[in-house]
């Protein structure tokens, strides 16, 4: 899958993620939102059946199924004990939807739930149009209410849950803590994404064991790097790139951010092939990172309309 096609993928998971309900009547119950591209097992979309307390798995295809995408939901299959499992494509090649069925009445015994499901095709239409603009500005029109919304059919499924069943539900990130350095990243990267749900690259950001972590800026060779502390003690958001052919961009999101009123509580280190916003590391790490979160946020909300701008 291209790094374009994941990013459709990425703004129907969004859609989804705002308007919870359209999976209502796939799972016949109530769909909850917890999680965009799950950490670990990388679901597109993680959520919970709150009446019968049950996870929800989604993975999301924008054209018609094939054998990565259904390696995919076997590897989500096999790595759970309990859940719905729903795979989303344009339409299904019988063979594989077979396969899938036959594994979870014949092969394995789990409470178990598989739904294939269609998307409209000429939805496309509109995730492209979407797509063609910067993440910044499709959040606005899915977070406002301004699109359509996708209609979704169901094409086939295997009903494995018994009636009655009541799940285990959602369990907590037991690897979440504060004490070691892939601890407080993963926290830092959870309150991250929650404040910037949109920002494609903080939810594909996977090396957090290392005292920088580095997101994506919307193009190649421009990065936020993210330390809550690194060899000097210092903590810091930084925007960066070691490409000479972004230096005019730089200089323009330079320009921007001693312009912005958005941006004149915050102070910025401006050098050559990098721009940084230093946070208090005397701090205690809880308010270091809710400090850095809203700064993150303030930065991305000015500098991301620059960096992630589609070229002519």
């Amino acid at each position: 899958m291209s790094k374009n096609g994941s990013i459709k993928e990425f703004i129907l998971s969004l859609i989804i993620k705002n308007n919870p309900n359209i999976i209502n009547p796939l799972i016949e119950g109530e769909f909850c939102f917890r999680e965009l591209e799950k950490r670990g097992m990388y679901v597109d979309v993680y959520g919970l059946e709150s009446k019968r307390n049950i996870p929800v798995f989604m993975e999301n295809q924008l054209n018609v199924s094939d054998p990565i995408h259904y390696k995919k939901v076997k590897r989500i299959i096999d790595s759970i004990e309990e859940g719905i499992v729903i795979w989303i494509a344009e339409r299904f090649v019988d063979k594989y939807v077979d396969d899938i069925y036959n594994y979870l009445n014949f092969e394995i015994a789990k409470p178990i739930d598989f739904i294939a499901v269609t998307i409209n095709q000429d939805y496309l239409v509109q995730i492209n149009e979407l797509n063609q603009i910067t993440q910044f500005e499709a959040w606005q029109y899915i977070s406002k209410g301004l699109i359509d919304l996708p209609v979704l059919s169901p094409f086939d499924s295997a009903k494995i849950i018994p009636k009655g069943f009541k799940g285990k539900g959602i369990e907590g990130d037991n690897d979440a803590n504060l004490v070691s350095i892939k601890g407080r990243n993963k926290y830092l990267q959870q309150r991250l994404r929650e404040k910037i749900p949109f920002l494609f690259n903080l939810h594909r950001s996977r090396k957090l064991e290392n005292r920088q972590f580095i997101v994506g800026a919307g193009r190649t060779d421009i990065e936020f790097a993210i330390s809550l502390e690194d060899g000097w003690g210092r903590a810091f958001i930084k925007l960066r790139t070691a490409n000479h052919q972004h230096r005019e961009l730089l200089g323009e999101v330079k320009s921007t951010i001693k312009t912005s009123t958005f941006l004149s509580d915050m102070d910025f280190v401006f050098e050559r092939n990098s721009i940084t916003h230093f946070i208090d590391s005397k701090l205690d790490v809880k308010t270091k990172i809710e400090k850095m979160a809203i700064a993150f946020e303030k930065m991305v909300f000015v500098i991301v309309p620059i960096t992630d701008r589609k070229s002519a």
